[in-house]
């Protein structure tokens, strides 16, 4: 629960042992949603006879991972993909684990790290961590508080403009009375205390020779020292990562069992299923569910099914792309004659732009309600993911209290569509079968990622739907790093994209104004002041009623103004070949969590550390 209880006092935890698993916080001092993560029974499921863990663990060899999408920076705060995060999981610090839901009906958990003892002050501003005092960098030195309040003045540091910074305005310092004891001080108590001292990874300080403004073009895979388990070998751009054991490791001392983990790019569905039954690849994940249920059938592959911390949405851009390019020419020009190299997009600026010069169709609520209301999604989900996925009515997902359970998600309603969009000035008036509005036919195109079949057949079906509205929605397949190009300069009218969601609740990220900017994440630039101000009220409230009320009351604001269409919450789908032992500590929002111990039956070798 988010308890924020008011019998609590100086909330402390048991102090951990090196090696501790997992952590549950008792009642007196819920901070955050807590929740298990654990193959249990109805905690997700795993097909066919899974290998017998009995014997002995293996040593050694060489695990090939299979990624949709290849890590982009070596570096979490300068980088854009998931593929980043968990990678940053092998190779960097945390000082807690994030441990999503398996069922909905679970509890969200934090697993200590790097931290074996902490207290959390009654009024929420000022926590204390004890550190692991065998946690050692790649290179021989220390982690200790230094490296934490580091960390904490590159999150916060403007030049960096890391996505996330919003999570640390409001603590004002880090103290270090002992190199394992860090004092964090708030300027003002938070909902979520402890996530905001833990978002995401700790960095070494000796790095702070590297300009921050420099950090985004900064060859951080041969620069940046690794604190976990793993540390990059080599880095071949857009193609695979190759990890290989850190020996100097501070967890457990059997661990890592695999000598290398390469995460490959195979970004398209058929070559990755063909690459996986020859054994050239053994572990893939963000599997669609007909992909899944054909590899169900093969003896030699095991399935893990999870649900998902995740959603698939229709992004609307609001921003007129015309006007934007004719802003940034300007603003390249004034960045020229100032003798700037950093040319960022001002969040305050690509605001103004959003409320000026809206797009001609999706700056316009009505137009994008009435999209969704001509989505038929139940048929989405029925026939291209087998039924395994619900419609979401918010970006916020249930359990999580923060979700409104008696939201509902718009119907197929294509005459209330229809209703709509004639409001909004669309009309056929030559009767060719497509709407115009003062000269401009309703004709736009959709992103999807070249590699994504799934997508793709998705997109399919919503353009069929939405011709049957007068709209004329055309498709084109993008690479991935064009795909991420072109979002980030606003080179585009929609697009189809995944989020991955944590159970701390800040809608600002994605629908902020300062999202806007350059590196944030509010592609499309919604704008919106009631939905600001709700969002910047429940940021705030530490009561945890009044809080939810407060998102509740945000998420109407978003069913009605649709910002995002969502179409499909999905479970995921990962998949082994039978070899590799110990894939069960995959999870929802990292499948590679626990490959420390994993290990290969047919690779493993007496090679030890």
């Amino acid at each position: 629960m988010h308890g924020d209880d008011p019998r609590a006092r100086t909330v402390r935890r048991r102090r951990t042992r090196p090696g501790d698993r997992t952590i549950r916080f008792r009642g007196a001092a819920p901070l955050f949603v807590v929740l298990l993560l654990a193959l249990v029974p109805g905690c997700g499921s795993r097909s066919g006879t899974a290998p017998s863990d009995e014997q002995a663990p293996g040593r050694g060899g060489t695990l090939v991972v299979a990624v949709r999408v290849a890590p982009d920076a070596a570096n979490p705060y300068v980088a854009r993909t998931h593929a980043s995060l968990e990678l940053a999981n092998r190779t960097l610090p945390r000082l807690f684990a994030e441990i999503l839901p398996a069922t909905e009906d679970g509890r969200v958990e934090l697993r200590p790290e790097l931290v074996v003892d902490w207290t959390v002050d009654p009024d929420r501003r000022r926590v204390e961590l004890t550190l692991r005092d065998d946690a050692r960098w790649s290179d021989g030195q220390p982690v200790t508080c230094a490296d934490l309040a580091f960390t904490l003045a590159a999150q916060k540091d403007p030049d960096l403009a890391w996505a996330g910074a919003e999570y640390k305005q409001a603590i004002e310092s880090v103290e270090c009375p002992e190199p394992h004891r860090a004092v964090y001080r708030f300027s003002r108590p938070t909902p979520y205390t402890l996530m905001d001292v833990n978002d995401i990874h700790v960095l070494p300080r000796s790095i702070a020779d590297v300009p921050r403004a420099e950090w985004r073009r900064t060859d951080w895979a041969a620069r940046l020292p690794a604190a976990g388990p793993f540390r990059i070998a080599a880095w071949r751009d857009g193609a695979e990562v190759v990890l290989e054991r850190n020996d100097a490791y501070w967890g457990a001392p059997e661990l890592p069992r695999i000598d290398r983990i390469v995460l490959r790019a195979v970004p398209e569905t058929t070559t990755l299923l063909t690459q996986l039954l020859a054994g050239e690849v053994q572990f893939a994940s963000g599997l669609d569910p007909a992909s899944a249920r054909r590899l169900e059938r093969e003896p030699a592959i095991a399935v893990l099914r999870r649900p998902g911390w995740n959603y698939v949405y229709l992004g609307w851009n609001t921003i007129d792309p015309e006007a934007y390019r004719a802003w940034r020419r300007g603003r390249e020009a004034a960045c020229r004659r100032a003798g700037q190299d950093a040319c960022p997009d001002p969040p305050a600026e690509i605001a103004r732009l959003a409320r000026e010069h809206p797009h001609p169709l999706f700056g316009d609520a009505r137009v994008r309600r009435a999209i969704t209301l001509g989505i038929d999604r139940r048929q989405l989900v029925d026939a291209h993911l087998l039924g395994a996925a619900s419609v979401p009515p918010s970006p916020i997902l249930a359990p999580l209290p923060e979700h409104d359970p008696a939201l509902e998600p718009w119907p197929y309603d294509p005459d209330r569509a229809r209703r709509e969009l004639q409001e909004a000035g669309w009309l056929d008036r030559d009767g060719d079968g497509w709407l115009e509005r003062d000269g401009r036919v309703a004709r736009f195109t959709v992103y999807v990622h070249a590699g994504n079949r799934l997508r793709r057949d998705v997109a399919l079906s919503i353009k069929r739907q939405l011709a049957d509205l007068g709209l004329d929605m055309r498709i084109e397949p993008v690479e991935s790093a064009a795909f991420y190009a072109r979002l980030f300069g606003r080179q585009m009218d929609a697009w189809i994209a995944r989020w991955r969601v944590s159970a701390r609740v800040d809608m600002t990220e994605l629908f902020g104004e300062a999202a806007c900017g350059t590196g944030g994440a509010n592609f499309g630039c919604f704008v919106d002041d009631e939905a600001a101000t709700l969002a910047a009220q429940a940021r705030e409230t530490t009561d945890a009623e009044r809080r939810h009320a407060l998102w509740h009351a945000w998420e109407r604001r978003f069913r009605e103004q649709q910002p995002y269409t969502l179409l499909f919450r999905a479970d995921l789908f990962a998949a082994a070949r039978r070899e590799v032992h110990g894939i069960e500590t995959s999870q929802a929002n990292d499948a590679l969590a626990g490959v420390e111990s994993w290990w290969l039956a047919s690779q493993a070798t007496a090679s030890g550390r």
